[in-house]
């Protein structure tokens, strides 16, 4: 597990997690994603600081790019981003040390031409030679706005390579404006995935993953609020196991003893936004000199836990003796689907966070991110195998249904005695997909 140790990173972070019911699963195992062949695959998701992007000034446009493949890239991967028309690139790429190959030292991961349209291409040779199974690695661009730019234009990305069968691709509104952004949610996002790296679209199939990101609205550095409860709707028919996999308890998770066996995937968060809180005052650093500190984004190992009564099933993770839990209710009078719940989330200055949970948790491809006690003494250890039968934790709707429907509320603690309105947020599931495929 990689946890960026900056001052900034020794704040809680809070998480939104897509959990499914204790509802039963099926009586299918890990055989059914093992039959697929593995290979590497991308999602992206883009965030942009601040949200709304200044006339005149600069901005970033930071590019979260996910493995969502049971196999680790091979060879280059590439990124290519066009910027809305009128914006160009000053700086692009990322600094840091290689993901899976701990202690060598950081450096560029990215080679980058810049203009409107910028193509980087990863170091494999150097700082980022490969992207593990379930991984995400940024790519930052600095960008200059227009000073005559006003309302809203599309920025596209496409990453391909490194292996994967295909490409993916995502089109972004950017808005243009000199008025603060209100509180609320600057993009949403969520898919399921096989083990070839593709998007599981199979009614009823046990997915190799399902990840969910959501982006805060900011102000460059910061949240515009900072939020205290959210809740994301899930689509009808999608349950879980988690009676499958064994649980943790609270004791066990504030003392940093929570059985490996227990894991069940892993949440990352960005602690603010690029920020340039160890330059001097109106310097403005680049993207080199933010080296690994341009996003602080700690990863948590997720814990399958005990529930609290009348909670169907209820995830956790703990930072640094600090808990978030992520419990579950049904949709009672509407259509009897699940939500996730997180109430009084600490404050901790959150503008991105990405959960995922893993279809099949005991699958030996989640090695790398598993952390956990070992069941035979000692402290919490690092990439550790699984000791439990690969059974499913995940099911998708067996109903053949689509595109899906995802929802996401928040409300924000009060800031100087005064609360933002809340906000609400609907998207369908990624690439408006449906469950409706078989595999032969």
């Amino acid at each position: 597990m990689r946890i960026f140790c900056s001052w900034r990173a020794l704040v809680r972070a809070g998480t939104v997690a897509l959990l499914t019911s204790c509802a039963w699963a099926g009586a299918a195992t890990g055989a059914q994603a093992a039959s697929v062949t593995a290979a590497p695959g991308w999602e992206v998701s883009p965030l942009v600081y601040p949200s709304h992007l200044t006339p005149g000034q600069r901005a970033f446009i930071v590019l979260a790019i996910y493995n969502v493949g049971k196999a680790g890239s091979t060879g280059p991967v590439t990124v290519t981003d066009t910027l809305p028309a009128g914006m160009t690139a000053t700086e692009a790429g990322y600094f840091d040390e290689p993901y899976i190959q701990s202690g060598l030292p950081e450096g560029n991961q990215w080679n980058c031409s810049l203009g409107n349209v910028v193509t980087c291409t990863s170091t494999s040779e150097g700082a980022l030679p490969s992207i593990p199974p379930g991984q995400m690695e940024w790519l930052a661009i600095a960008v200059h706005v227009p000073a005559g730019a006003s309302g809203t234009a599309l920025n596209h990305a496409i990453v391909s390579g490194g292996g994967a069968l295909g490409p993916a691709s995502v089109s972004d509104e950017v808005s243009f404006s000199s008025a603060p952004s209100e509180f609320g949610f600057q993009r949403a996002d969520s898919w399921f995935s096989s083990p070839d790296g593709t998007l599981d679209t199979q009614a009823g199939s046990h997915p190799y993953s399902l990840t969910t990101s959501l982006v805060l609205n900011n102000t460059g550095d910061n949240p515009v609020s900072e939020p205290r409860s959210i809740t994301v709707a899930l689509p009808r028919g999608l349950v879980g196991n988690p009676t499958s996999i064994p649980r943790c308890t609270s004791a066990q998770l504030n003392d940093h003893a929570c059985p490996a066996d227990t894991q069940v995937g892993v949440d990352r968060a960005a602690l603010s936004g690029p920020s340039g809180f160890s330059f001097a005052e109106n310097e403005t650093p680049s993207i080199e000199e933010f080296g690994r500190d341009f996003m602080i984004a700690p990863e948590f190992p997720v814990y399958n836990m005990v529930p609290p009564p009348g909670t169907p099933a209820q995830l956790g993770f703990s930072f640094n003796g600090l808990t978030t839990s992520i419990n579950t209710k049904v949709r009672s009078g509407s259509d009897y689907g699940i939500s996730a719940v997180i109430n009084n989330i600490l404050q901790s200055q959150i503008t991105f966070n990405t959960l995922t949970v893993w279809g099949v948790p005991a699958d030996s491809s989640h090695n790398f991110q598993r952390d956990g006690t070992n069941g035979e003494g000692g402290g919490i250890e690092f990439h550790v195998p699984s000791h439990i039968a690969p059974v499913p934790f995940l099911t998708l709707p067996t109903a053949c249904e689509g595109p899906q429907t995802f929802s996401a509320s928040t409300e924000a603690w009060a800031n100087e005695g005064i609360t933002a309105p809340p906000s609400e947020f609907s998207f369908l599931s990624h690439e408006n997909w449906r469950f409706c495929s078989s595999r032969g």
